[in-house]
């Protein structure tokens, strides 16, 4: 696609970058309502038996990865027409999804400023190389590498120790000063024994801490599935910095995954994330309305709902055909050298 055309494009998604009132409220009242009914009736259900939890917390799970969407495009300050009623909302479901809201802005935004840019590969993406990267790394490099990739790390061990673990004391990725993102996180630390401790003489600590971890863990692995399925398709965009353009990122490295609606409205749309890169300041309500009056964009990065699975098994950038590719790839290609400077990478 042209860049002119990229442009034009660009100038129509600004055109939707428009909270509205009701919508940003109706959305929180019937996200927020049902998930702590849902967590009522786990905390119920859990004293009569906890094999009976699961099917209440999965469904709690799915309201708490939309309210996560909410405290998304609040950090993007599209969510409501009021950046103060962003924040604190924002805030207050950081708390229940464990996230420091203003470090997670902070990060998230460098990911919408530097995404497909392969020279700032930096915090807020999933750790990606290319394969004249992985090439040229030695065994102990590419073996960690390979780890990081399994599905078991992606989309179980990492968010647990990325939420559970490292966002009570994040460290990446922080400018200076550094302190503004420390004291958001702190903040939410103390918001979170306020809370536990509120709910220990009602439901006891550790039956609310079990419960709402059991409601976190699968959130935690869709979102960071879906984040992963956006930007790992086969025919994403990466490029150096000198041929890198954002706008050409936002359209062809962002996808349009294709998902049963149900799922779409759980996740407030955010499937339709070529959408939100061209234009983050669109609310997440009104994603579905740039496609209902523009289809054309139906059909760009377009990923089919079991064409996803298939994307997980791409995890390095062939730079020479411009494609994601897997590991079985490398057979395909000469060894490398070990260089010190080209075996550093981001895994």
């Amino acid at each position: 696609m042209s860049q002119a055309a990229i442009n034009d494009w660009r100038k129509i998604a600004a055109r939707y970058a428009r909270a509205d009132w009701r919508r940003a409220l109706w959305q929180l009242a019937n996200t927020a309502i049902p998930f702590v009914l849902l967590w009522i009736a786990a905390w119920k259900i859990s004293e009569i038996s906890w094999w009976l939890v699961p099917p209440v917390s999965l469904l709690a799970s799915g309201f708490l990865m939309r309210l996560f969407i909410i405290q998304h495009d609040a950090g993007h300050c599209s969510w409501s027409p009021s950046q103060r009623l962003n924040n604190w909302v924002g805030r207050a479901i950081g708390v229940l999804t464990f996230t420091p809201y203003s470090y997670w802005r902070r990060t998230h935004g460098i990911h919408h400023a530097t995404n497909g840019d392969l020279d700032h590969r930096l915090a807020g993406d999933i750790p990606m190389i290319t394969l004249q990267e992985y090439l040229a790394r030695g065994f102990w490099g590419r073996l960690r590498y390979r780890f990081f990739r399994l599905p078991t790390t992606l989309f179980l061990l990492g968010p647990s120790y990325q939420f559970l673990l490292k966002h009570r004391f994040p460290y990446e990725g922080l400018p200076e000063p550094r302190w503004p993102f420390l004291r958001s996180a702190l903040g939410t630390d103390l918001a979170l024994v306020a809370a536990f401790a509120a709910l220990d003489p009602i439901v006891g600590w550790e039956r609310a801490l079990a419960l709402h971890v059991m409601i976190l863990l699968p959130g935690l692995t869709l979102g960071v599935w879906l984040f992963f399925i956006q930007h790992n398709h086969e025919y994403t965009y990466w490029r150096r910095q000198g041929d890198w353009s954002y706008g050409t990122a936002a359209l062809e490295g962002s996808s349009y995954y294709q998902m049963p609606r149900w799922l779409n409205w759980l996740t407030g749309d955010i499937a339709v994330h070529h959408v939100h890169h061209l234009s983050s300041r669109i609310p997440n309500y009104r994603l579905r309305e740039v496609l209902r009056d523009h289809p054309e964009l139906e059909n760009v990065s377009r990923v089919g709902f079991a064409e996803g699975l298939h994307c997980a098994r791409l995890h390095l950038w062939d730079e020479e055909t411009q494609r994601m590719v897997p590991f079985s790839a490398v057979r395909e290609r000469p060894w490398v050298p070990v260089s010190p400077a080209s075996a550093s990478g981001s895994a």
